[in-house]
């Protein structure tokens, strides 16, 4: 499969870096079998965009996850309320969970970090640390606001995105997609478990 775009390099080389991770794993193709499958007559085009094939992935993985479409907004989301701030965070996830390049690009860096260690914690530092550390960020945010009881915040953080992730394992790697008109729902859901548990209010008489 070439990539027939030819007005994007940097696309092309990114939509071709998928394909080839895809079918071959990333240890099992070079930055040569991307440059074909992008149609480039050479890999040196390659290196103009990005020093290495960990540098492709990387920048793969940085746009298309939920932390890429909360970084430039942390000073905002800082701000808000946890109803509407957790929300916004929660939001990210489906987003990225509604696009295509999900699938593939996950089962390529679950293979990928079972077989090398270096790889998974190559992986850690621009994937799931980043978003924790957002998320950590807001959740300290709010302790100093008063809108949320003082705790552990790297602990609350991985409290709170452990139902999206599971979301999002059983959707793009198990194959159970979730319908789109039921995201609210849901989100509603996982930001009302995490706010007041799922303990049955008491009654006071």
């Amino acid at each position: 499969m070439e990539v027939s775009d030819k007005k994007d390099p940097r696309g092309q080389i990114v939509d071709a870096a998928i394909t080839a991770f895809a079918d071959r794993g990333y240890s099992g193709c070079s930055l040569g079998d991307i440059a074909k499958i992008a149609g480039l007559k050479s890999a040196t085009l390659i290196f103009h965009y990005f020093p290495s094939k960990l540098d492709l992935l990387r920048s793969i993985i940085l746009e298309k996850s939920p932390a890429a479409l909360l970084d430039d907004r942390r000073e905002w989301l800082n701000q808000q309320p946890p109803e509407i701030g957790l929300t916004e965070i929660a939001w990210s996830f489906f987003k990225m969970i509604d696009q295509p390049i999900s699938g593939p690009v996950i089962r390529i860096v679950i293979t990928e970090a079972l077989r090398s260690q270096e790889f998974a914690k190559s992986f850690a530092g621009f994937g799931p640390v980043r978003m924790i550390g957002i998320v950590s960020s807001y959740m300290e945010a709010q302790m100093e606001a008063g809108t949320i009881q003082r705790m552990d915040s790297q602990a609350a953080a991985r409290s709170f995105l452990g139902p999206f992730i599971a979301t999002l394992f059983y959707q793009v790697v198990w194959g159970h997609p979730v319908e789109t008109d039921k995201h609210e729902a849901l989100i509603k859901q996982y930001v009302s478990t995490f706010l007041y548990g799922a303990a049955v209010p008491v009654r006071v008489s």
